[in-house]
């Protein structure tokens, strides 16, 4: 399980955690855990309010709903996309042509 799911997996149990608990709770480090709350939040699964005099950072679940198992990696939606690709290479470079 990757920790993108273990942490939204925690976050679904407990409903809003600091980085301190999640850290303690999934066994990682810090810089594990926060690329992974990075995608979260993009992905509208989390918001982050800041707390305290100094600032510390209350992550929120706000969608409750399963994440994608399946999700495509980068490297699968580029060679679905393969055919575009080529067809943006040969069209997209003719703006930049010479007059």
């Amino acid at each position: 399980m990757s920790i993108k799911n273990q942490i939204h997996a925690l976050l679904i149990k407990h409903r809003q955690l600091n980085m301190k608990q999640i850290i303690s709770e999934i066994g990682c480090i810090r810089d594990s855990a926060r690329p992974a709350l990075c995608h979260l939040k993009a992905e509208g699964i989390i918001t982050v309010t800041r707390i305290g005099s100094r600032g510390e950072k209350l992550y929120r679940l706000e969608k409750a709903e399963p994440l994608s198992i399946a999700a495509k990696t980068t490297i699968e939606l580029c060679k679905e996309n393969w055919r575009g690709y080529h067809i943006h290479k040969i069209f997209g470079s003719t703006s930049r042509a010479a007059a």
